[in-house]
C-alpha cells in the first residue's frame, strides 16, 4: 500500500488526515489536537480519546511528527495499545485525597498569564509562583503520572487556595532530600569517588524524585537546617524547577556574581521547561529573600 504523505505542516492541520487512518484500521480512539501549558511555554499535543478506557496517553510534538500521516497513525495505535487503562479518577479528586497527597510546585512567574487563563490556581512566592499538582500511581510501567490543580477541581472538592496550600507544605515536608555536593558526586561515581576528607561547602536541595524538588526550599525547616550547615550568610540559587543549591556567601559581590552564573547557565544548558528563575536568594533572620 503506498503510503499517504504529511498532509500538512502542524498538528493541528494533520489531525484530520491522521483520524481518518486510524478510522481506516479500526482503530478504538481519536487524535484530539490540545494545546496545554506546561512550564515556561505552550505545548502541542494529541489527546487519544477512547470511549472503551477513560485514562488515556497524551503525546506532545517530537521527532515522530517528521514521519508520513500513516507512520504517525500507526505510532500513535501503539501508543494507545501500551498506555491506555481504566483508572478510577473519582477516588483521586476526593476531597481526602487531593489534601493527604497534594505537593507544591515552583515555577517561574513568567507563567502567569497561560496558568490564569487555563484556571490553574497558583499562589505567589517571592517573585515565583507556587503551583500545586496531585501524584498519581498505577499507570502502565509502574510511571507516576500527575494531575494539575485548577480552580473547577478544588470547587468540585470543596477545597479553599488556603487549605490547599496548607497542606502542600505540610505534605512537602515528608519528600526532602539536602545532600552536599560530595554525596552527589559519590552517587554518580559510585565507591570511586573519594572526597579525601573535605566537603564542598555547598548542598543540593530536592526531593526524593528529584522531579520538581526547587520547592523544597518553600520549607523552613529546611531552611533551618541548611542554616545550621553553611553558617549566617547563605544563598540559594535555583539550578532548575527540579533542585536548588545552597552555598554560603562573603559579600554582595559574590552574590552578583552568582546571578551572573545562574543567568548564564539558564541561557546555555538549562531546558526551557526546567528553568525557574534568573535570580538568586538568600536566607536572612530566619526568611528567604530575593537578592536584587
Amino acid at each position: 500500500m503506498e503510503k499517504i504523505m504529511i498532509s500538512a505542516n502542524t498538528m493541528e492541520a494533520r489531525v484530520s488526515a491522521i483520524n481518518s487512518i486510524l478510522e481506516e484500521n479500526g482503530a478504538e480512539f481519536t487524535a484530539e489536537f490540545v494545546k496545554v501549558w506546561k512550564n515556561n511555554h505552550e505545548l502541542e499535543g494529541y489527546t487519544l480519546r477512547s470511549a472503551t478506557h477513560n485514562c488515556s496517553p497524551t503525546i506532545y510534538s517530537g521527532e515522530w511528527l517528521n514521519a508520513d500521516d500513516e507512520s504517525v497513525a500507526a505510532y500513535l495505535m501503539n501508543l494507545y495499545d501500551e498506555n491506555a487503562i481504566d483508572f478510577d479518577i473519582a477516588s483521586v479528586l476526593s476531597w481526602e485525597y487531593i489534601l493527604k497527597n497534594v505537593k507544591p510546585k515552583l515555577i517561574s512567574a513568567t507563567n502567569a498569564d497561560g496558568l490564569k487563563a487555563r484556571n490553574i490556581v497558583t499562589v505567589p512566592f517571592l517573585d515565583m509562583l507556587i503551583s500545586f499538582y496531585i501524584p498519581i500511581s498505577g499507570l502502565p510501567g509502574n510511571a507516576m503520572g500527575s494531575i494539575q490543580v485548577t480552580e473547577m477541581l478544588l470547587k468540585n472538592a470543596d477545597i479553599s487556595v488556603e487549605e490547599l496550600h496548607s497542606m502542600a507544605l505540610k505534605n512537602l515536608e515528608n519528600d526532602i532530600r539536602v545532600q552536599s555536593m560530595g554525596e552527589i558526586l559519590a552517587e554518580m561515581m559510585g565507591n570511586t569517588f573519594d572526597s579525601c576528607g573535605t566537603e564542598l561547602p555547598m548542598y543540593v536541595i530536592s526531593n526524593v524524585s528529584r522531579v520538581n524538588g526547587a520547592a523544597a526550599i518553600l520549607s523552613k525547616n529546611t531552611l533551618k537546617r541548611v542554616g545550621g550547615l553553611l553558617g549566617e550568610h547563605i544563598a540559594i540559587l535555583p539550578s532548575s524547577i527540579h533542585e536548588c543549591i545552597a552555598i554560603g556567601y562573603r559579600t554582595e559581590d559574590d552574590l552578583h556574581s552568582m546571578i551572573e552564573m545562574v543567568r548564564s547557565i539558564n541561557a546555555t544548558v538549562v531546558d526551557i521547561d526546567d528553568r525557574l528563575t534568573d535570580n538568586v536568594y538568600i536566607y536572612v533572620n530566619g526568611e528567604l529573600k530575593a537578592f536584587t
